[in-house]
């Protein structure tokens, strides 16, 4: 035992972390950060199409919780319009609190000012109205899956086509200020 588990044990208080400071232009991205492992990929899909032409539709950074003992993360990102995520869930929970712009899952549609919970392992997926979106997704975990559960060549293929028809608007609209 060290010193600090003899004082926890003797009753007195367990040390507390330390104010920690970020910002958004310090941020990393986070595919730099690697807190989202990616499971369950059908590598068929990659092999057969050009999935680097979604990417340019998206800006996600960490703003806070890529570091070693950090129990929670705060992700800020931005999707272009038409940007589609496919069904897939994640082992953690996540808030998701809209900045700007609109998501849409399912009939339901989000906007700024408007938030959502969803549970570990729930199975979601959502679409991106035209203007694009900003949101934060907070959640109590600096380390969770993505598994991607719609594997069906004919809906990546779409969202591919739609990335491809996007690129131009993306460009325009991407947010280079963070």
């Amino acid at each position: 035992m060290t010193s600090v588990d003899n004082a926890t044990a003797a009753g007195a208080a367990a040390p507390r972390p330390k104010m920690k400071f970020f910002s958004s232009a310090d941020s990393p991205t986070l595919d730099e950060t690697g807190i989202m492992v990616r499971r369950e990929f059908d590598p068929a899909i990659g092999e057969a199409l050009d999935l680097g032409a979604i990417a340019p539709g998206s800006k996600v950074k960490v703003l806070y919780g890529s570091g070693e003992g950090e129990q929670f993360s705060l992700i800020h990102a931005w999707l272009g319009e038409g940007y589609a995520i496919p069904r897939h869930s994640h082992s953690a929970d996540c808030i998701y609190y809209i900045l700007a712009g609109k998501l849409v899952i399912g009939l339901r549609e989000f906007t700024a000012g408007m938030g959502l919970f969803v549970p570990a392992n729930t199975p979601y997926s959502f679409q991106v109205a035209p203007g694009g979106v900003e949101y934060l997704e907070f959640r109590q975990a600096n380390s969770f899956d993505l598994k991607v559960l719609d594997q069906d060549l004919g809906h990546w293929r779409t969202w591919v086509e739609t990335a491809k028809a996007n690129s131009e608007v993306w460009a325009m609209t991407k947010p280079t200020d963070w």
